[in-house]
């Protein structure tokens, strides 16, 4: 993810400065494909597999209007396949809120920089966007995301340690004592951790601390903590980065502490599809 979001990172800077979002522009765009039409993304988990044909010359980025036509700094941005609006899995226009300009040139240089066939995975903005605006209703989606994202305080990954062997003991001090620390002091409780196999309990003021953090959360850095916690285990850990307590390579490593040491001590274990390319 990191990799990608940098790669693309330059797609975006020309998106931000060569698109317009004069009306007369979107007026062009809107008679050029038939008025509602629009293009859909899905809010893909990865697991559908489905491959998207690139049919379009330009992805371009502009703002939404009003029912009377006119733009706002405040207004959403939506995205353009060619005067073709793109939308959410809902069949509803994909916007981003007018303060997020950074996400929406990452979705519109996703779709810019698209080769003539790929998968949803290559669109891992877009799909957070949608993601974003899933959430942002509210309902039961979101409390059932919110139960989901609690269990993982009790089962979280940094706060299992092994005394042993002592090269792994020293790489999970390195990652996970910083994370645990940070969140002492952030949220003001203790944080137990363990070297047992057992389950390690919170105290409920620990629950309730870290219940509120969660719901404070915007429905953005929600969709993105959201898929912190699941790639890396770690509810402690999604927190202090979408707080910007830990750098993404910081993260990226205390979520691997043991798949790295295993690799350093035993090599790199490729799978069926690596093997056979």
């Amino acid at each position: 993810m990191r990799l990608l979001v940098r790669s693309i990172s330059a797609s975006a800077r020309r998106v931000m400065t060569t698109t317009t979002t004069t009306r007369s522009v979107a007026a062009a765009s809107s008679s050029e494909a038939g008025g509602g039409e629009g293009v859909g993304v899905e809010a893909s988990k990865g697991k559908t597999g489905k491959v998207i044909a690139r049919f379009w010359k330009a992805a371009t980025l502009e703002r939404a209007t009003d029912s009377k036509g006119f733009e706002g700094p405040e207004d959403d941005f939506r995205v353009r396949l060619d005067g073709r609006v793109l939308k959410g899995p809902d069949g509803a226009e994909l916007r981003v809120a007018g303060g997020r300009r950074l996400l929406a040139a990452l979705v519109a240089a996703e779709w810019e920089r698209l080769p003539r066939m790929a998968a949803h995975a290559a669109l891992p903005m877009s799909s957070l966007a949608a993601r974003a605006a899933q959430l942002a209703s509210g309902g039961a989606d979101t409390e059932a995301t919110l139960a989901t994202l609690r269990r993982y305080i009790d089962t979280d990954a940094v706060l299992y340690f092994q005394p042993a062997p002592p090269a792994l003991a020293a790489r999970q001090d390195r990652y996970w004592l910083p994370v645990i620390r940070w969140a002492e002091r952030r949220f003001a409780v203790p944080v137990s951790h363990t070297f047992a196999l057992a389950s390690v309990a919170q105290s409920p003021a620990t629950l309730a601390a870290l219940d509120a953090f969660v719901r404070g959360l915007d429905c953005y850095t929600l969709a993105a903590f959201e898929r912190a916690v699941l790639a890396s285990k770690s509810f402690l850990l999604a927190a202090a980065l979408v707080s910007r307590a830990v750098s993404v390579d910081f993260a990226l490593s205390a979520a691997r502490v043991e798949v790295d040491y295993q690799t350093e001590k035993w090599g790199q274990v490729l799978d069926g599809k690596q093997l056979a390319t």
